[in-house]
């Protein structure tokens, strides 16, 4: 019995029930995100693509994971390491356990990316955002300085400065803001800081056109958010003044 036989029994046997499994699982999940969608189509479409896609996935890891343990196997006893005969193999058991392996192998990655994202920690930072004080008219330029000192060693992907205006919606509930204009600007990328060094920018920004949005009773201001990988955001904002806004209500 060769061992290119069993795998290509083993390849159309693993098709034929990893199919009749996807389609059960997929099934499933179709129902599932129709009934918690509302019974809506979005809610059917969305079950059975996630779920599919779970199945897929594992499915594809845990056949990989099948071959590649009968093609190591087979070349370790071929060369006779460590006393193996491949005479006296077990080839559905290699399988299984390389099957094994390959799932093992997605659930540690899909779980693992879950708790990485989840973990984050705390950057020993500071940040400081400078605006002018003073009026500023719709179309005009905004400089912002953002300075940036660390009593550690660490390092930013990117910094993010937005204007934005909003205005305050009074509900049962409570005031609500909502947002009526943004845009934003990068800044500096990949900044690594060593031994307590700071970093400075001045970025400029424009306001809109007074015809672009509405600046009577709107609230303005800028949001400078440093992206640190494996920690937790920086934020700072600051509040600005412009001509026709309603600055003058207390923050």
């Amino acid at each position: 019995m060769s061992a290119l036989g069993i795998g290509l029994g083993y390849t159309f046997g693993y098709t034929l029930a990893i199919l009749s499994v996807a389609g059960v699982l997929v099934a499933l999940g179709a129902i599932a995100g129709t009934i918690i969608g509302g019974r809506t189509l979005g809610g059917f479409l969305a079950g059975l693509l996630l779920t599919a896609l779970m199945v897929w996935v594992s499915g594809i890891f845990h056949f990989i994971g099948g071959v590649v343990g009968l093609l190591a196997y087979r070349m370790v006893c071929e060369t006779g390491i460590a006393g193996l005969s491949c005479a006296a193999t077990s080839w559905p058991v290699i399988y299984a356990i390389g099957s094994l392996v390959g799932s093992l192998v997605v659930l540690c990655w899909i779980v693992g990316s879950v708790v990485l994202d989840e973990i984050k920690f705390d950057v020993n930072a500071d940040l400081t955002v400078t605006v002018p004080d003073k009026k500023h008219r719709p179309g005009e330029d905004v400089v912002v300085r953002v300075d940036v000192s660390s009593r550690e060693d660490f390092f930013f992907r990117r910094g993010v400065l937005r204007l934005v205006s909003w205005e305050v919606i009074h509900t049962e509930k409570g005031p609500v803001e909502h947002a009526l204009w943004s845009s934003e600007k990068r800044f500096g990328n990949s900044t690594r800081l060593i031994d307590r060094q700071a970093h400075s920018e001045e970025i400029t920004i424009s306001l809109p056109k007074r015809w672009e949005t509405n600046f009577a009773g709107a609230f303005w201001g800028v949001r400078v958010t440093l992206h640190i990988p494996g920690a937790k955001d920086i934020q700072m904002g600051r509040r600005i003044s412009v001509l026709g806004d309603q600055s003058q209500v207390p923050a």
